[in-house]
């Protein structure tokens, strides 16, 4: 295949109203000027406010849809929303770096939607911190953090992570300001962020964020420019309708 722009894959639940998940990612991609493509883990019944059921991907479906692709076309940069289980995600991680050694591999560890489903009721820890070391960056929100690592403390993900790991921190759900933090093993940055009050909570934003921060590394830049860029996408993106559903353009 011929193709002159870089390409970034994402692996996350179908949402039907195309505001999180596969629909949103693979716009966020279009409109940041890279080729999307996505594997499907999850098939959703849901709209912005609402959420009626959900069921997962076969395994061997995500995995063949996952092969496929990887070995046809050189993926720049990969981002996992939502995915069946951590053993699912590091196999898929397997696989990817088997293909693409040098890949960036983002993890948004999606664990509700935004109307509040429970996608997992528990995360085992001790099959967290391998995941953690095999992916380029991690998107938590604040209370993703907690669940996850027991902290949301810049200081103490730090010393969690190894070296060429990172953690960003998402300012969405935090208190008093909108502020990102990226955290890598030997420096911790703010990126600065706007709260905006006429607006509500955009479904998808953290999607959208991952995505777009995604598309960056997948074109080349490096992690902390991908990041602020990432960061100014999704706020043209919150900005775009007084909607709970955002708009791309």
């Amino acid at each position: 295949m011929e193709n002159s722009l870089p390409i970034a894959l994402s692996l996350g639940g179908w949402d039907p109203c195309g505001g999180a998940g596969l629909a949103a990612d693979i716009k966020t991609f279009e409109r940041s000027g890279v080729l999307g493509m996505g594997v499907c883990t999850a098939l959703t019944c849901q709209v912005h406010d609402a959420f009626d059921r959900m069921e997962w991907t076969d395994n061997d479906w995500i995995f063949s849809q996952l092969k496929l692709l990887i070995g046809r076309y050189k993926v720049g940069a990969v981002k996992f929303g939502i995915v069946p289980s951590l053993t699912v995600l590091s196999q898929c991680i397997a696989l990817i770096k088997s293909n693409h050694p040098e890949g960036v591999i983002i993890w948004d560890p999606i664990l509700k939607a935004s109307s509040g489903f429970d996608f997992h009721k528990g995360v085992n820890r001790s099959d967290l911190f391998p995941v953690l070391g095999a992916v380029t960056l991690v998107t938590p929100n604040k209370q993703e953090a907690e669940c996850l690592f027991g902290t949301s403390e810049p200081e103490a993900l730090r010393k969690l992570l190894k070296t060429g790991n990172a953690l960003l921190l998402k300012g969405g759900h935090a208190d008093g300001h909108a502020n990102d933090v990226l955290i890598e093993r030997d420096q911790v940055r703010v990126i600065a962020g706007e709260r905006f009050a006429n607006n509500p909570g955009k479904h998808g934003s953290g999607c959208v964020l991952s995505a777009a921060i995604c598309a960056e590394v997948a074109k080349g830049n490096g992690l902390y420019e991908a990041c602020v860029t990432g960061k100014r996408y999704v706020e043209r993106f919150i900005r775009s309708s007084n909607h709970l559903l955002g708009s791309h353009f």
